[in-house]
């Protein structure tokens, strides 16, 4: 899908990749699910390496948000072999921090953060690097908190950082950035994507398709493929608001596919990762990959060099919901023996029936930003 509509936002972030030395260059993508985040970082990040730049960048996950510098170790996992650049204090504050080497105790918080933005500036001063992090809305807290520290520290290098978070607010830690907010796409802008479809809908059923999707690329693009298949009648969800309406529309979608692919996207959504090997074992289905193949005529996923990609956030989190509790429940027991010891906890209690009264607190008070993020599946699973 063509970013459409959004030329303005492509040459701002541009900008801050290509941007004289001796300035600040930092700016925050904010938007909904499907505005287009993502794709305008890989347009930055893609230019910039062209551009012989190094990209450190980090995507924050909700299994790894409650695991201590989780997205740290990420985002700097291209310069470990640099640590032995710094001095000993710095590099063992950071080698305990990741696990490398032992610790006696937890790490000392400011000698992380000096030794984190001592290896950056010493790499800075070697080659162009840009730090991209996408989903920080789901970034644990010491990372953010390292990052922040380092963001604050690192502009007389002009070192460019472009950040990503779903929602229209800054997440905690980095409320004084520049932010840039993805709003819904222009009417001209909604109508050339939903021109490009196949069998575009004319006349009354293209007004309401086009009111519904409110601008938002990925909606416009499933409601024209929902009425072609379905007829010119009501869309579905048409009572809903946007959000909890696409995420309707792809649970009506898994209804129709046979039970072996609504049981394989089921695992899927709740794996977290995208491996296909895993997902495929776990669910105890063979190895023959037609059953996916409904799956992606339906436009949930795209199964393809072993891994299997949800086309839409509201893809994945209205397929979770689309199966009963039990079924969910079973899935998560049925994954945590073959995922890594970093998700194995979730999927322990979210396959245990009767969690205790602590998770499910913690799963309440984060249900309402959760559902807003598109993310609330694994939070759901949580309580159950």
């Amino acid at each position: 899908m063509e970013l459409v509509g959004r030329q303005a936002e492509i040459a701002e972030l541009l900008d801050i990749v290509e941007g004289g030395r001796g300035e600040p260059r930092m700016l925050l993508l904010l938007g909904e699910a499907g505005t287009g985040k993502s794709r305008l970082m890989a347009v930055a990040v893609g230019r910039a390496r062209d551009n012989g730049t190094l990209v450190l960048a980090s995507q924050g996950s909700e299994a790894e948000s409650r695991q201590s510098f989780a997205s740290l170790h990420q985002l700097l996992l291209p310069l470990l072999p640099d640590l032995g650049t710094l001095p000993e204090h710095l590099r063992g504050a950071l080698e305990s921090a990741f696990g490398i080497a032992p610790a006696d105790g937890p790490p000392d918080p400011m000698l992380l953060r000096v030794a984190v933005l001592t290896l950056l500036t010493e790499v800075s001063r070697r080659q162009g690097i840009l730090l991209a992090a996408d989903d920080i809305q789901h970034f644990d807290r010491d990372s953010l908190d390292v990052l922040g520290f380092v963001m604050r520290r690192i502009t007389a290098d002009a070192v460019p950082v472009l950040l990503a978070a779903r929602g229209q607010t800054p997440p905690d830690g980095v409320a004084d950035l520049r932010t840039l907010l993805l709003r819904p796409l222009s009417e001209r802008a909604a109508a050339e994507i939903l021109d490009a479809q196949p069998h575009a809908p004319a006349g009354r059923t293209r007004i309401d398709l086009l009111r519904q999707a409110g601008g938002n690329p990925p909606a416009i693009i499933d409601l024209c493929r929902a009425a072609t298949t379905g007829g010119a009648g009501p869309l579905p969800g048409g009572g809903l608001p946007q959000t909890e309406r696409i995420q309707e529309l792809y649970a009506a979608r898994l209804r129709g596919l046979p039970v072996t692919t609504q049981r394989l996207i089921l695992y899927a959504t709740a794996s977290e990762y995208e491996d296909l090997a895993t997902i495929m074992a776990a669910a105890d289905v063979g190895t023959a990959l037609r059953a996916w193949g409904p799956a992606e005529e339906a436009g949930l996923v795209t199964v393809a060099d072993g891994r299997v990609v949800f086309r839409h956030p509201l893809a994945r989190a209205g397929s979770y919901h689309g199966a009963n509790a039990h079924l969910r429940q079973q899935a998560h027991r049925d994954l945590a023996p073959s995922h890594e010891v970093v998700l194995r906890p979730v999927h322990n209690r979210s396959g245990r029936a009767g969690a205790d009264h602590r998770l499910a607190a913690e799963g309440e008070s984060g249900r309402t930003a959760a559902m807003q993020q598109s993310g609330e599946f694994l939070h759901e699973a949580l309580r159950a």
